[in-house]
């Protein structure tokens, strides 16, 4: 039997629709309608429903992390060293577990998790969610890259794509990955995902070889000349023929928009504002909403995994972004980035019944008032549902 729920809105990806009900069959959209059906459930005209959204770039094994608010990149990276050192993989996985109940909440219903093992694909599949895990990839030294190269292909032999979860990769970031690995992952024909023009030590590395970043390498014991990269515009050169592909924070460095239709960049407010960074990179002159992620990163960098108070944040201040292109930043451009728009990110005939259900206070009028008040109306959704069933449900 087919389930039928009707809200005052639904947002299917594409429109707004007022008044209409999504039918549900066997976990998939069978249909919108706007025609009375029986036994439907009608929400009332004070709900929504949208596409459950996607959060493309989050490190679920951090989810225990908590450091404090800092400008010190350096600092910062020696602290999630430190931590990452004191985690048994048990307490991993209960770490990954309580990122994923939290990202649920808020409303998620996909993950693109950036995994230094692959811990979270069993847990996923636990859960029932739909996701990428990017196998994270460092290493500059040549002994280094073979090793986490073999580790990479022993892992993605024993983990095929299923109906709900796919292997990517990460090349963490080009002062810490050869061009080997950039340029394997390059050539994997997998979703690819890595860290560019973050800050500007990076930047001051990259082109001149020196400040804290050549300082922390040469207290590992590595040479800063293995670093294969003199600026950002070669990393993405390098990368510019994947068709699944997300450039993360991307603050810094003449970086142009993408070109392909699955190749984003990945903007995580929590992020940026918990190291006050100052250039914003919704500034760019060529800014286009349409090639664009939001995404909250991990608990190491951010208050919480909470993406729909992330996208609200968004909306206050920018308030030029259109309603349904924000939307899109959480929905179908992440899943299109982690090649999965064929699956998740609309509610239109085919795809996943995966989606959310918020209620404002009051009924707020016609469709166009709701859709303009959507962010500040709804704080947090009575409802997260995936394949038609219920994973949050109203109290």
């Amino acid at each position: 039997m087919n389930q039928i729920i009707r809200s005052g809105l639904l947002w299917t990806g594409e429109e707004f629709v007022p008044k209409a009900a999504l039918v549900i069959s066997k976990g998939k959209v069978l249909a919108t309608t706007l025609s009375l059906s029986e036994g439907e459930t009608d929400l009332g005209q004070d709900s929504v429903i949208l596409p459950g959204l996607v959060n493309a770039h989050v490190h679920l094994d951090l989810s225990f992390a908590r450091i404090p608010a800092t400008n010190n990149f350096i600092l910062w990276i020696e602290k999630i060293l430190e931590h990452r050192l004191e985690l048994s993989p048990k307490v991993t996985r209960e770490a990954i577990r309580f990122g994923i109940k939290e990202s649920i909440h808020s409303g998620v219903t996909s993950l693109g998790d950036i995994s230094p093992n692959g811990a979270s694909w069993e847990v996923l599949e636990e859960f029932g969610l739909k996701g990428t895990v990017y196998w994270e990839c460092l290493g500059l030294t040549p002994e280094r890259v073979e090793s986490t190269l073999c580790q990479w292909e022993e892992w993605l032999i024993h983990h095929e794509p299923t109906k709900s979860v796919q292997p990517g990769i990460s090349p963490h970031a080009p002062f810490t990955t050869s061009r080997k690995i950039f340029e394997y992952a390059a050539h994997s024909g997998l979703p690819v995902s890595t860290h560019l023009g973050e800050t500007m030590e990076e930047m001051r590395f990259l082109s001149q070889r020196d400040g804290p970043i050549e300082k922390m390498l040469q207290g590992k014991g590595i040479d800063p000349a293995l670093c294969p990269f003199q600026s950002v515009e070669e990393v993405v050169q390098v990368l510019s023929k994947v068709q699944r592909l997300g450039l993360i924070h991307t603050n810094y460095g003449e970086i142009d928009p993408p070109q392909g239709l699955g190749q984003f960049r990945v903007h995580c407010p929590g992020t940026h504002s918990f190291f006050s960074r100052e250039q914003h990179p919704f500034d760019h002159p060529q800014f286009d909403p349409e090639g664009w992620v939001l995404a909250t990163d991990g608990r190491s960098s951010n208050a919480d995994l909470n993406l729909w108070s992330q996208v609200k944040k968004v909306a206050k201040e920018r308030p030029n972004i259109s309603p349904d292109a924000l939307l899109r930043m959480v929905t179908i451009n992440p899943a299109m980035m982690m090649g999965m728009g064929n699956r998740i990110g609309k509610l239109v005939p085919e795809m996943a019944a995966d989606f959310v259900i918020g209620r404002f206070p009051q009924s707020p009028g016609n469709e166009q008032i709701i859709a303009k008040k959507i962010f500040d109306g709804i704080d947090e959704f009575e409802s997260v549902w995936v394949d038609g069933e219920a994973k949050k449900s109203a109290s």
